[in-house]
């Protein structure tokens, strides 16, 4: 069994959500993946972070991509990310900064604690 996790995104289109906004939207849960990869609108490689369906492995479409990530704080119950949400617009792709507040929901019978 992977290591699932739920992900409450902190921002919309850049803006910080106010609590009462924020606890109306839905977590996203699934596998946290992060990995450096190359990104070809850049030019160069990024750290990037997205969530993937824990059967069939594939990304979570509406989950996002985090690029650029970085690990703000970690703690036992939640960690936080930051980095950069690109957003497909019509005709172009607008980037955003974005927090994910990260939460493990469940974990494999050998990561428990005896």
């Amino acid at each position: 069994m992977p290591f699932i996790v739920e992900v409450f995104s902190l921002r919309l289109e850049g803006w910080t959500l106010p609590r009462f906004r924020s606890c109306m939207i839905r977590p996203r849960r699934g596998v946290l993946l992060m990995a450096e990869e190359h990104v070809p609108e850049w030019n160069r490689t990024s750290r990037v972070a997205r969530l993937q369906d824990p059967d069939t492995g594939a990304p979570l479409e509406d989950a996002g991509t985090l690029y650029d990530t970085t690990l703000v704080c970690a703690r036992p119950e939640c960690w936080t990310l930051s980095g950069i949400e690109r957003v497909e617009d019509y005709q172009r792709v607008i980037e955003y900064a974005q927090s994910w507040l990260v939460t493990p929901v469940s974990c494999s019978a050998q990561d428990k604690p005896l």
